[in-house]
Protein backbone atom coordinates (compact mmCIF):
# COMPACT_ATOMS: atom_id res chain seq x y z
CA UNK A 1 0.00 0.00 0.00
CA UNK A 2 2.45 2.38 1.00
CA UNK A 3 4.37 1.43 -2.37
CA UNK A 4 1.63 2.41 -4.11
CA UNK A 5 1.16 5.84 -2.44
CA UNK A 6 4.53 6.46 -3.54
CA UNK A 7 3.97 5.81 -6.70
CA UNK A 8 1.12 7.90 -6.99
CA UNK A 9 2.66 10.46 -5.35
CA UNK A 10 0.35 11.02 -2.55
CA UNK A 11 1.25 11.54 1.60
CA UNK A 12 -2.29 12.11 2.36
CA UNK A 13 -3.99 9.06 3.96
CA UNK A 14 -6.84 7.30 2.49
CA UNK A 15 -8.82 6.58 5.76
CA UNK A 16 -10.90 3.74 3.18
CA UNK A 17 -8.00 1.73 2.18
CA UNK A 18 -6.91 -1.40 3.63
CA UNK A 19 -4.53 -4.51 3.11
CA UNK A 20 -6.12 -7.82 3.12
CA UNK A 21 -3.63 -10.75 2.73
CA UNK A 22 -4.30 -13.76 0.68
CA UNK A 23 -5.43 -16.41 1.96
CA UNK A 24 -4.80 -20.28 2.04
CA UNK A 25 -6.55 -23.47 2.38
CA UNK A 26 -4.33 -24.92 5.94
CA UNK A 27 -5.17 -28.66 5.09
CA UNK A 28 -2.96 -28.27 1.89
CA UNK A 29 0.06 -27.23 4.32
CA UNK A 30 0.38 -30.31 6.93
CA UNK A 31 3.37 -30.05 9.71
CA UNK A 32 6.54 -31.02 8.49
CA UNK A 33 9.53 -31.91 10.65
CA UNK A 34 12.22 -30.20 8.51
CA UNK A 35 14.61 -33.79 8.64
CA UNK A 36 14.97 -33.69 5.15
CA UNK A 37 18.21 -32.35 5.24
CA UNK A 38 18.53 -29.63 3.00
CA UNK A 39 17.29 -26.36 2.48
CA UNK A 40 14.75 -24.89 -0.15
CA UNK A 41 14.30 -22.88 -3.17
CA UNK A 42 10.54 -22.91 -4.49
CA UNK A 43 9.66 -20.44 -7.29
CA UNK A 44 10.37 -18.62 -10.77
CA UNK A 45 13.62 -19.31 -11.71
CA UNK A 46 14.70 -15.80 -12.91
CA UNK A 47 17.23 -12.90 -11.04
CA UNK A 48 14.55 -11.45 -9.75
CA UNK A 49 13.67 -14.20 -7.46
CA UNK A 50 17.03 -14.20 -5.83
CA UNK A 51 18.12 -17.39 -6.54
CA UNK A 52 21.80 -16.83 -6.52
CA UNK A 53 21.48 -15.58 -3.10
CA UNK A 54 20.28 -18.66 -1.85
CA UNK A 55 22.72 -20.97 -4.10
CA UNK A 56 25.76 -19.25 -2.86
CA UNK A 57 25.04 -19.17 0.58
CA UNK A 58 24.26 -22.85 1.34
CA UNK A 59 27.53 -23.32 -0.97
CA UNK A 60 29.99 -21.31 1.63
CA UNK A 61 28.05 -23.03 4.10
CA UNK A 62 28.40 -26.51 2.84
CA UNK A 63 24.71 -27.53 2.50
CA UNK A 64 22.15 -28.85 -0.11
CA UNK A 65 19.95 -26.73 -1.75
CA UNK A 66 16.66 -28.30 -3.19
CA UNK A 67 15.26 -26.06 -6.28
CA UNK A 68 11.74 -26.50 -7.67
CA UNK A 69 9.78 -24.01 -10.28
CA UNK A 70 9.09 -23.42 -13.54
CA UNK A 71 11.56 -21.53 -15.95
CA UNK A 72 14.54 -23.92 -15.32
CA UNK A 73 16.92 -26.17 -17.56
CA UNK A 74 19.49 -27.93 -16.80
CA UNK A 75 22.61 -28.63 -19.36
CA UNK A 76 24.82 -30.54 -17.85
CA UNK A 77 26.41 -28.64 -14.53
CA UNK A 78 24.54 -25.77 -15.88
CA UNK A 79 21.16 -24.50 -14.24
CA UNK A 80 20.02 -22.14 -16.78
CA UNK A 81 17.01 -19.96 -16.41
CA UNK A 82 16.13 -16.93 -18.98
CA UNK A 83 18.10 -14.62 -16.95
CA UNK A 84 20.15 -16.38 -14.90
CA UNK A 85 22.32 -19.26 -14.72
CA UNK A 86 24.08 -20.96 -11.97
CA UNK A 87 25.96 -24.30 -10.77
CA UNK A 88 27.12 -26.11 -7.87
CA UNK A 89 27.70 -29.82 -6.65
CA UNK A 90 25.17 -29.24 -3.63
CA UNK A 91 22.32 -28.45 -6.18
CA UNK A 92 19.42 -30.51 -7.03
CA UNK A 93 16.25 -29.38 -9.30
CA UNK A 94 13.56 -31.46 -8.67
CA UNK A 95 11.16 -29.27 -11.81
CA UNK A 96 7.91 -27.91 -11.05
CA UNK A 97 5.63 -29.95 -8.30
CA UNK A 98 1.96 -30.39 -7.78
CA UNK A 99 0.53 -29.04 -4.31
CA UNK A 100 1.05 -32.39 -2.52
CA UNK A 101 4.52 -32.84 -3.40
CA UNK A 102 4.97 -28.65 -2.44
CA UNK A 103 4.05 -29.71 1.35
CA UNK A 104 6.38 -32.08 1.56
CA UNK A 105 9.00 -30.81 0.15
CA UNK A 106 8.73 -27.25 2.22
CA UNK A 107 7.64 -29.32 5.25
CA UNK A 108 10.97 -31.43 5.13
CA UNK A 109 13.14 -28.03 4.39
CA UNK A 110 15.40 -27.08 7.01
CA UNK A 111 14.86 -23.48 5.77
CA UNK A 112 12.63 -22.04 2.87
CA UNK A 113 14.91 -19.84 0.79
CA UNK A 114 12.61 -16.28 -0.23
CA UNK A 115 15.51 -13.62 -1.43
CA UNK A 116 13.12 -12.00 -3.51
CA UNK A 117 15.31 -8.76 -4.58
CA UNK A 118 12.55 -6.43 -5.63
CA UNK A 119 9.68 -5.14 -3.55
CA UNK A 120 7.45 -8.06 -2.86
CA UNK A 121 4.43 -7.15 -2.82
CA UNK A 122 2.96 -10.20 -0.40
CA UNK A 123 5.39 -13.29 -0.74
CA UNK A 124 3.15 -16.35 -0.73
CA UNK A 125 6.03 -18.96 -0.73
CA UNK A 126 7.28 -17.46 2.49
CA UNK A 127 3.65 -17.88 4.09
CA UNK A 128 3.53 -21.12 2.83
CA UNK A 129 6.43 -22.54 4.38
CA UNK A 130 4.95 -20.76 7.68
CA UNK A 131 2.06 -22.83 7.31
CA UNK A 132 4.08 -26.17 6.80
CA UNK A 133 6.31 -24.94 10.37
CA UNK A 134 8.75 -24.06 8.37
CA UNK A 135 11.14 -21.23 8.55
CA UNK A 136 11.91 -18.62 6.09
CA UNK A 137 15.11 -16.98 5.59
CA UNK A 138 13.94 -13.82 2.80
CA UNK A 139 15.37 -10.37 2.04
CA UNK A 140 14.84 -7.42 4.46
CA UNK A 141 12.23 -5.56 2.44
CA UNK A 142 8.65 -5.26 0.75
CA UNK A 143 6.16 -7.70 2.88
CA UNK A 144 8.84 -9.57 4.05
CA UNK A 145 8.70 -6.56 6.97
CA UNK A 146 5.62 -7.38 7.80
CA UNK A 147 5.25 -11.54 7.45
CA UNK A 148 8.85 -12.17 8.94
CA UNK A 149 9.72 -11.96 12.59
CA UNK A 150 13.71 -11.95 13.31
CA UNK A 151 13.93 -15.61 15.32
CA UNK A 152 10.43 -16.75 15.31
CA UNK A 153 9.48 -17.92 11.65
CA UNK A 154 12.37 -16.58 10.19
CA UNK A 155 15.18 -14.06 9.53
CA UNK A 156 15.55 -11.10 7.34
CA UNK A 157 18.90 -10.43 5.87
CA UNK A 158 20.87 -7.82 3.89
CA UNK A 159 24.35 -8.91 3.01
CA UNK A 160 25.55 -12.55 1.69
CA UNK A 161 26.80 -13.19 5.44
CA UNK A 162 23.41 -12.68 7.01
CA UNK A 163 21.63 -15.28 4.64
CA UNK A 164 24.61 -17.90 5.72
CA UNK A 165 24.18 -16.99 9.32
CA UNK A 166 20.04 -17.57 9.10
CA UNK A 167 20.51 -20.62 7.63
CA UNK A 168 22.66 -21.91 10.71
CA UNK A 169 19.99 -19.98 13.15
CA UNK A 170 17.24 -22.02 11.71
CA UNK A 171 17.53 -24.99 14.36
CA UNK A 172 15.59 -25.20 17.14
CA UNK A 173 12.81 -22.71 15.85
CA UNK A 174 9.31 -24.04 17.41
CA UNK A 175 7.94 -25.54 13.99
CA UNK A 176 4.17 -25.66 15.93
CA UNK A 177 4.25 -21.88 16.77
CA UNK A 178 5.30 -21.27 13.50
CA UNK A 179 2.66 -23.00 12.07
CA UNK A 180 -0.03 -21.75 14.34
CA UNK A 181 0.83 -18.28 14.05
CA UNK A 182 0.23 -18.71 10.12
CA UNK A 183 -3.12 -20.00 10.57
CA UNK A 184 -4.15 -17.46 12.13
CA UNK A 185 -2.88 -14.67 10.31
CA UNK A 186 -3.65 -16.45 6.61
CA UNK A 187 -6.67 -19.01 7.30
CA UNK A 188 -9.26 -18.47 4.79
CA UNK A 189 -11.74 -18.63 7.88
CA UNK A 190 -10.16 -16.24 8.75
CA UNK A 191 -9.24 -13.39 6.21
CA UNK A 192 -12.94 -13.94 5.18
CA UNK A 193 -13.91 -11.75 7.74
CA UNK A 194 -11.60 -8.84 7.04
CA UNK A 195 -13.41 -9.04 3.74
CA UNK A 196 -16.88 -8.79 5.68
CA UNK A 197 -15.39 -5.75 7.46
CA UNK A 198 -13.85 -3.94 4.38
CA UNK A 199 -17.37 -4.37 2.56
CA UNK A 200 -19.24 -3.16 5.57
CA UNK A 201 -17.08 0.02 6.17
CA UNK A 202 -17.21 0.48 2.28
CA UNK A 203 -21.28 0.84 2.38
CA UNK A 204 -21.37 3.93 4.94
CA UNK A 205 -19.74 5.63 1.92
CA UNK A 206 -23.89 5.26 1.29
CA UNK A 207 -24.68 7.09 4.84
CA UNK A 208 -22.42 9.24 6.80
CA UNK A 209 -19.06 7.72 5.32
CA UNK A 210 -16.00 8.34 8.13
CA UNK A 211 -18.35 10.21 10.90
CA UNK A 212 -20.59 6.92 11.16
CA UNK A 213 -20.42 4.71 13.63
CA UNK A 214 -21.43 0.95 13.33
Amino acid sequence: MHHLQGVYRNEDVRFFDTVIPNSFRISDFPLGRGDGGYYLFIGRFIRRKGIEIAVEATKRIDARLVMAGQGMKRKGDLYCGEDITVCGYHLKHVGVVGIEERAKLMGAAKAVFVPTTYLEPFGGVAVEANLCGTPVITTDHGAFTETVTNGFNGWRCRTLGDFMRAAQSVYGMDRAAIRNAAQDRYSTDNIRHQYEKYFERLLTLWGHGWYQDP
